[in-house]
């Protein structure tokens, strides 16, 4: 699976880490799972790590465009949910660096939902910038990382 997630109600966090090839599909399977596994109300943050092996080629504007339609109707247009901010990490993955801007280029373009995501270069500047705490942080990071079996 090129995309695993974890959720943090506690931290109001939730952990997606990309890695592989990665298609719109993929992507809006796993904004199902995390709204799934959200609470039905209060705030939270998204963490979005892509992994240096993250293969975003079959993803382009109108790929983007459907995948923000996906978020803005599953995680953000729920009554009493709101989206209090989200950071990117990109570990080394080049397709990122280029489709992270492009979506946020979109987001800010969307009136009703601010859906961009800070970029950093590493998980610590992340979380501190999310307001998680590192050590909490950092395991639930690490509980999304690939395994063998994956």
């Amino acid at each position: 699976m090129p995309i695993n997630h974890s959720v943090d109600e506690r931290l109001e966090l939730f952990v997606m880490r990309f890695s592989g090839a990665v298609t719109e599909a993929e992507i809006c399977d796993s904004i199902a799972r995390v709204a799934a596994d959200l609470p039905p109300d209060g705030g939270f943050r998204s963490l979005l790590i892509f992994d240096r092996s993250t293969d975003l080629s079959a993803i382009d504007k109108d790929v983007l465009q459907s995948v923000q339609d996906r978020a803005r109707d599953t995680l953000y247009r729920i009554p009493h949910r709101e989206r209090r901010g989200g950071a990117a990490m990109i570990d080394g993955s080049l397709d990122a660096k280029f489709i992270l801007p492009l979506w946020n280029a979109l987001s800010h373009s969307d009136p009703e939902i601010d859906m961009h995501y800070d970029i950093f270069t590493n998980l610590d500047s992340a979380l501190n910038w999310l307001e998680i705490p590192q050590g909490q942080g950092l395991s639930l990071a690490r509980g999304t990382e690939q395994t063998a079996n994956d």
